[in-house]
């Protein structure tokens, strides 16, 4: 192997000298102190000489790294079989009356923190796009969990936002599922339990405070914390203050605000909850730059055409007469026919009328329902406009005679 030979560490070494230990069974007290000796020596020379190699041929670190990542998982994965196989045997294992067991148990111990001090100082080199193995999940998952309840309980005794805590809680619960498992790759593994391990000491100083939850979602920022549906609920959360504003200018200010705030916010590069998206940062950077954009399109809509009223869902713009579909055709018909209103084609009209006006029973109204309804009228339909101009006849020669 490597650290005795210079030479990539080999599947059969490694096998080779668990096959020794497991012989001394008998001898189960001395051989197994004994045994702990040597595989944790063994990692301890493995990286020893990682470190010397990629000292003097820095070039060499990727394919070095990389080997050995994928051959001490090789082997691993292969111990982890083996142990499945013990518990097979044995419903319920006591490792100290199982000496096979517990062979195993610590061989796999080491070389996940092995994998992991792997991934630690070389994450340029380590291949985090392989999936996670099962046998990690299996060996961490106890302290993880208990990492994810102690911050999910100061997050509660600090009275964050529960949707945000529920945000968190679905993101971690992933990892403790099984059939979810298969997903994950290394990259996943080790975000979650950095940032299970890192978020209570960044947000300790302000425990009890008016700015814990404040704090905590600049901290998931920086963090990269892309994750759906929190990129979601904060985008809510800043569209709705935006909404609970009574000005159209002050609006425009708070998404400027909002989006200097998120520039002065620092971002750990290369780590992300998902590395497939965009950093949240960027996200609620675009986004508040779109909807600044939104609203400053409706202040110009707005000086344009002073008349009507802006759908603050949808930031169109239009105006409400009181006729119904078939009778404002009507009355543009006879706007056209009698050349008080000029356009190059009805079709135009029609887009203009579907874009910009609305009626008492439709807010939007479709270009093709207007063509479908644009036929001769009925007589109703002529009686009740009919009616509205010579009410504004009558209007008129009562106001000014």
């Amino acid at each position: 192997m490597y650290a005795r030979s210079n030479r990539i560490v080999r599947a059969d070494d490694l096998h080779e000298l668990i096959n020794e230990v497991l012989i001394s069974e008998t001898y189960y007290k001395e051989s197994f102190t004994s045994y702990k000796r040597v595989i944790k020596q063994y990692f301890l020379s493995l990286e020893t000489n990682i470190s010397a190699t990629v000292l003097h041929e820095p070039f060499s670190r990727y394919t070095l790294i990389g080997k050995y990542q994928l051959n001490i998982t090789d082997v691993m994965q292969e111990w982890w079989r083996k142990l499945e196989q013990e518990k097979e045997r044995r419903i319920k294992i006591a490792y100290g009356n199982n000496y096979r067991a517990a062979v195993y148990y610590y061989a796999l111990n080491q070389g996940i923190r092995f994998l992991e001090g792997l991934f630690q100082h070389y994450p340029d080199c380590f291949h985090e796009d392989r999936p996670l193995p099962p046998f990690i999940p299996y060996f961490r998952s106890t302290t993880f969990l208990r990492n994810v309840r102690t911050l999910l309980g100061e997050l509660y005794k600090n009275r964050v936002d529960r949707q945000l805590i529920v945000s968190l809680q679905n993101y971690f619960s992933g990892f403790s599922d099984k059939s979810m498992m298969s997903y994950f790759k290394w990259h996943h593994w080790h975000y979650a339990i950095r940032l299970v391990a890192e978020l209570p000491s960044r947000l300790s100083y302000l425990k009890y405070s008016d700015r814990y939850e404040r704090e905590l979602i600049e901290q998931l920022i920086t963090l990269n914390f892309n994750y759906g549906p929190f990129c979601h609920l904060i985008k809510e959360k800043m569209a709705k203050a935006v909404e609970n504003l009574d000005d159209e200018y002050k609006k425009e200010e708070q998404w400027l605000i909002y989006r200097n705030q998120l520039a002065l916010i620092p971002e750990v590069k290369k780590q992300a909850a998902d590395n497939q998206m965009p950093s949240i940062r960027q996200q609620l950077l675009t986004y508040s730059k779109r909807k600044r954009k939104e609203l400053r399109k409706r202040r110009s809509l707005w000086s344009k055409f002073p008349v009507g009223a802006i759908d603050p869902a949808t930031g169109r713009y239009h105006f409400q007469v009181s006729l119904t579909e078939r009778q404002l055709l009507f009355f543009f018909r006879v706007l056209l026919e009698m050349k008080i209103l000029v356009v190059d084609t009805k079709k135009m009209l029609f887009a203009f009328i579907a874009d910009f006006i609305g009626t008492p029973n439709r807010e939007h109204l479709a270009l093709h329902s207007l063509l479908s309804k644009d036929t001769i009228p009925s007589q109703q339909v002529i009686n009740k406009v009919k009616q509205m101009l010579t009410s504004m006849l009558n209007y008129i020669n009562s106001k000014y005679p």
